[in-house]
């Protein structure tokens, strides 16, 4: 067990103590934890022994620590899930100085959700740790190794055509019968993907539960950078926005936001627990049409605010139904609506 040796010799020759004689407080650091088999019966020995002993565990793959250890650590363990870089964490972090923030925005969903990338010098090693180290890691090892997958390479196409689809209505179905898989195991893929973090489905508005879920759904990935994948670079900065945004509200609110579509009217984002309607309109120019579906949901739904997020236009504007903010999306941090 060699988590066990490491404890007891940073025990007997760090501190030089037994583990009965620890009275202060003593936290242990692993990292990439879930590569030691069983580990979760391991700290919790040495906790229930000494509770002053605190281990402080990650990895890269949250799925594995979260199956592992929600019955033998129930009660013991206290979660945090860190998502990838925030725009305003990304500026704290990036070493350079942001003269124009649309520009740097856009940098920032190009490749600026993981610390790493921040570091690195061009985009082709950008996209690299993003492919080896983020998705590779995930889809191609720890995935098959816990689901004991026959062929990761299924999971890995399947992803990269939801990536595809970021924004759009997905039908699971067709795309079973795209990949020649059943139904089933398409569903089951998304419900691994969406535990793993690595993206989350957002669904069609409806008063019932059980009708939410069988109505239509888009998926996003849980970070615009994974957009690199796709075949067509610098990917489409409408999707790459859209994204953002669906990350921040989800953040924000949970699974409490929804989009809105029926019979031809459609908005992005619906937070109904704040009736409010959202549009991401990444463009430089703003219309009177770019108002109407805005505008017409907020009648049918009887909500009075309404946000449209663009790339660089600022506004607002009264209307019978309510009021409508514009802003940039690249704002949309600090507004904090």
């Amino acid at each position: 067990n060699p988590l066990s040796e490491i404890i007891d010799y940073y025990l007997s020759h760090i501190l030089k103590k037994r583990l009965s004689d620890i009275k202060e407080i003593t936290y242990l650091f692993f990292d990439e934890i879930q590569i030691v088999p069983f580990w979760q019966d391991t700290l919790k020995r040495y906790y229930d022994l000494n509770q002053n002993l605190k281990f402080i565990i990650s990895g890269s793959s949250s799925l594995f620590i979260r199956e592992s250890s929600k019955e033998s650590l129930a009660g013991r363990i206290f979660e945090q899930i860190l998502p990838p870089l925030t725009f305003e964490e990304y500026k704290n972090f990036a070493k350079t100085p942001f003269f124009n923030e649309e520009v740097s925005f856009i940098d920032y969903l190009q490749f600026g959700g993981f610390f790493e990338e921040i570091e690195l010098p061009n985009q082709e090693r950008k996209k690299e740790f993003l492919r080896e180290w983020v998705l590779g890691k995930v889809l191609e090892r720890d995935l098959p190794n816990l689901y004991r997958l026959a062929d990761s390479q299924i999971l890995r196409i399947f992803f990269q055509i939801l990536l595809g689809t970021t924004g759009q209505n997905v039908v699971l179905s067709k795309i079973a019968n795209e990949l020649e898989v059943s139904p089933t195991t398409i569903t089951n893929y998304v419900a691994i993907l969406e535990k793993t973090l690595l993206l989350a489905s957002l669904f069609n508005f409806s008063g019932s539960f059980v009708r939410r879920e069988r109505r239509l759904r888009k998926i996003y990935p849980a970070s615009p950078n994974f957009l690199a994948f796709l075949p067509v670079f610098p990917p489409n900065l409408g999707a790459l926005s859209e994204t953002y945004v669906f990350n921040f509200l989800r953040q924000q609110y949970g699974r409490e936001i929804f989009f809105f579509q029926e019979r031809g009217l459609g908005v992005d984002f619906l937070i109904p627990q704040k009736r409010w309607a959202l549009e991401v309109k990444f463009q430089e120019k703003i219309h009177a049409e770019d108002y109407k579906n805005l505008r017409t949901v907020m009648k049918r739904k009887k909500y009075h605010q309404g946000f449209l997020l663009t790339k660089n236009y600022s506004d607002e504007k009264k209307f019978p139904e309510g009021k409508i903010i514009s802003f940039p999306v690249y704002r949309l941090e600090t507004v904090k609506i």
